[in-house]
């Protein structure tokens, strides 16, 4: 057998890719050398790659480097999801789209798991990988179903491929995280129950209202981890329960006439930095509700993306602030606890995209999923890891409030010395 057959028709990443459903089957060779004049004598692509997700987890994202054979170079995104081996190969979801220069530099300088490979595609919908670091090339097939060229080049290759669909060992993530030798341990994360727990704790000393903050990325969790545990504290505990009040860093937003008016009238871009959120205000909302006085209910608007006023809220016995920015040190004279949810970044954003297939919080300046990846990588997640969160000892500030019983106050919970 000979690769006299094999035309190198170099179409891979050439244009913008669509959201799709993907079937891929992928392959190793029983000659792990068969493959490699194409690798020295055609056109092949040099590939970044960096996961940004690991393996356990329900979705797969990741940031690419494109370097073409005449030298262009692109850099892409892509969020594949709802993985299952079917007639055909894996099938997935798959949400691609082109990214900026500097975002895809924002991840290359953390220490996510990444590989290197050199790429041919011999036929359309045919791409042969040598990774680097790797033992042999790993050859996928996309679309066998319908793709003619995939079906003639597996007709006439097919005795010396070795189908290895679905094996971790031929899967780009396993691989990448293989070869950066360290071991993705997920963050401890509270459950609601431990949450309520340190909560009705406070309650026992004669602490009251008990002001509680959740942060975490859009699509975390947070706002489910408030409702649960809202609900929690109304149950009670040892016979008693609790009022609470949940508010969001969200109705807090300055809505895009006051935004568009601070960037001499330009659109809007960045709807995640901490300008966007009038963090102050909300502080002093708390402390209003602290000292036993109501507060105008706020809300957002996705519709028109401004702020609407109605209603009253009313003190609690616990107040519960939720949303992005509910970590700001502007919040931090007015807490006793804050939660973290340490939802990865690949799972928060597969189900913000989720959350946006189905219509729920629509945005016409984010009207696509993929508009919507890019966004998150672009803007949201540089934004969240620059807040400027809650200190982790500030014992002064809560002697003053509590007395000496504060020993200690962490970014979870303070101490209590009786």
């Amino acid at each position: 057998m000979t690769l006299n057959n094999i035309e190198n028709r170099t179409e891979f990443d050439k244009k913008p890719e669509q959201e799709k459903w993907e079937v891929e089957k992928k392959f190793t060779l029983t000659d792990p050398n068969f493959f490699d004049r194409l690798e020295t004598t055609t056109a092949t692509e040099t590939i970044e790659q960096i996961y940004l997700s690991n393996p356990g987890e329900p979705y797969n994202l990741r940031v690419r480097e494109i370097i073409t054979a005449d030298g262009t170079v692109r850099h892409t995104a892509t969020m594949k999801a709802d993985a299952s081996i079917e007639q055909f190969g894996l099938s997935r979801f798959e949400t691609p789209v082109d990214i900026s220069p500097e975002t895809y530099a924002f991840y290359q300088k953390t220490d996510a798991p990444r590989l290197n490979k050199r790429r041919v595609e011999p036929m359309n919908g045919v791409t042969i990988d040598w990774i680097q670091g790797y033992d042999q090339p790993i050859i996928e097939i996309e679309d066998l179903e319908t793709n003619e060229d995939a079906q003639l080049f597996l007709q006439q290759y097919g005795d010396i491929l070795i189908d290895q669909t679905g094996h971790p060992h031929v899967d780009n993530e396993w691989i990448a995280h293989q070869l950066s030798g360290t071991e993705q341990v997920p963050t401890p994360q509270l459950t609601v129950e431990e949450m309520a727990d340190k909560i009705w704790g406070y309650r026992r000393y004669g602490i009251s209202p008990i002001v509680v903050t959740i942060d975490g990325r859009s699509g975390s969790g947070k706002t489910t981890y408030a409702k649960q545990l809202q609900s929690l504290l109304r149950l009670g505990s040892d016979g008693e329960s609790a009022s609470s009040t949940v508010l969001s860093t969200d109705n807090y937003h300055r809505g895009r006439s006051w935004l568009e008016s601070q960037n001499n009238g330009r659109p809007w871009q960045n709807w995640d930095a901490s300008i966007v959120y009038d963090t102050r205000e909300l502080a002093a909302d708390i402390a209003a509700l602290r000292g036993g006085e109501t507060i105008t209910n706020r809300f957002f608007s996705f519709d028109d993306q401004e702020p609407h006023f109605d209603g009253t809220i009313f003190p609690t016995d616990i107040i519960i602030v939720e949303g992005i920015h509910a970590g700001t040190k502007d919040l931090e004279g007015t807490r006793h606890f804050h939660f973290p949810v340490q939802t990865s970044l690949a799972t928060s954003i597969g189900r913000d995209l989720s959350r946006l297939r189905e219509g729920d919080r629509s945005n016409d300046t984010i009207g696509s999923t993929q508009q919507r990846l890019a966004y998150q990588l672009e803007y949201a997640e540089p934004a969240f890891q620059s807040i400027d969160r809650v200190s982790k000892k500030n014992l002064k500030l809560f002697r003053r409030r509590f007395g000496k019983k504060i020993v200690a106050i962490s970014t979870q919970e303070a101490t209590v010395q009786l």
